[in-house]
């Protein structure tokens, strides 16, 4: 609070006063519910980087000339950054 802010506030009515510092209160709870929650998405994300084991499969399948089906499996890496664990 600067010098003049706090001029302003003892000048104020109590009326004021008291929706002030509702207000105040009301900023500084929602403020902590908004930092928990981020708190915990980063927490829930820490450590989440995919493997080469957990990366997704594509299956090409392509008709040969004899009439059948070829199914041939081809597997990529992931492109997220590897963690040396």
């Amino acid at each position: 609070m600067t010098k003049r802010t706090a001029q302003e506030y003892q000048r104020a009515s109590p009326k004021d006063q008291r929706e002030f510092d509702s207000w105040l209160n009301s900023n500084a709870i929602l403020s902590s519910i908004f930092a928990v929650g981020m708190l915990v998405m980063a927490l829930a994300g820490f450590g989440t980087v995919a493997s080469d084991q957990s990366a997704k499969r594509v299956i090409t399948v392509a008709p040969t000339s004899a009439g059948g089906i070829l199914v041939e499996p081809v597997s990529f890496t992931s492109t997220s950054t590897k963690i040396n664990q």
